[in-house]
């Protein structure tokens, strides 16, 4: 395991353009990790906290609290392109997905906003039944959605149409939200994880990886779980047992993003300023 200083407070991290992007929440700045030397190359200014980050149209996006907007950083020329304003009080922590041609964006406050990448405008969507931030991730032709404030549901919303279209039951306290190997992942701060299938909009299965469980992706063969501040699970998703648990440099503060690599799963450091490299042991 690689660990590489990034940082101050590192909250979540995304992959493009052969590099590793980690946004810094309390060191107003953006880090880009090069994973041939496993070293940061570039540190972009962004002020005003970058909470939840992804990647989509030749650029890098980041919500930022501080000036109620979106920053939208050019992958090519390391430059802030546009700030685009969203009126919403709070941040978005892994509320933030590609899709049909847009960016998605599911803030505190409540709101769906859409994204044009061809003039950076934000339009409101619709409202989500909540003021709490959410998790939102694509797939299968659809937006998936859960609140952060611990609604035992996900939402399916048609973003075409802004209707919600399907509401699945899951375990109380579902945090997070991610589409991968056809199906739909979601956590939850009791430490289950929870498989939805998008043919049936139901939960297929459920099960119990940990004491907690804060962020999910998919990747490298495998389901892989954030358990908590000093831990990273691996998933088999054949029959949802734990394959390896990784640990994590201990974090003042729980928490962290996940992204993954063409070999390697990133696992985020809030506490240690750090982004750990994980290479998968299977």
């Amino acid at each position: 395991m690689a660990e590489i200083r990034v940082g101050e407070g590192p909250g979540y991290a995304t992959v493009a353009d052969g590099s590793v992007w980690v946004g810094n929440h309390r060191g107003n700045s953006i880090s880009r990790v090069d994973p041939s030397t496993n070293s940061v190359v570039a540190t972009i200014q962004v002020p005003g906290e970058p909470t939840g980050m992804t990647a989509g149209f030749g650029s890098i996006w980041t919500f930022v609290p501080g000036g109620r907007s979106v920053k939208r950083i050019d992958i090519e020329t390391g430059a802030v392109s546009a700030t685009i304003p969203v009126p919403a009080p709070g941040g978005s922590i892994t509320g933030f997905t590609e899709g049909v041609g847009s960016m998605w964006l599911a803030p505190e406050g409540g709101r769906l906003f859409r994204i044009d990448p061809a003039d950076n405008t934000a339009t409101d969507v619709m409202g989500l039944g909540t003021d709490c931030p959410g998790s939102l991730t694509f797939g299968d032709g659809s937006l998936w959605h859960v609140p952060q404030c611990g609604a035992p549901v996900v939402l399916r919303i048609d973003p075409q149409a802004g209707d919600v279209t399907a509401t699945i039951a899951v375990p109380s306290g579902t945090q997070a939200v991610w589409f991968g190997l056809d199906r739909v992942w979601a956590v939850s701060g009791r430490g289950d994880l929870t498989e939805i299938d998008p043919r049936t909009d139901k939960a297929a299965r459920s099960a119990r990886i940990g004491f907690s469980a804060e962020q999910v992706r998919t990747g490298l063969g495998s389901v892989w779980v954030r358990v908590d501040a000093q831990m990273l699970a691996s998933v088999d998703p054949q029959d949802l047992t734990v394959e390896h648990v990784y640990e994590l440099p201990p974090a003042q503060i729980p928490g962290g993003g996940i992204a993954i690599s063409d070999d390697s799963v990133w696992a985020v450091n809030f506490g240690a300023a750090t982004v750990s490299r994980i290479q998968p042991l299977n």
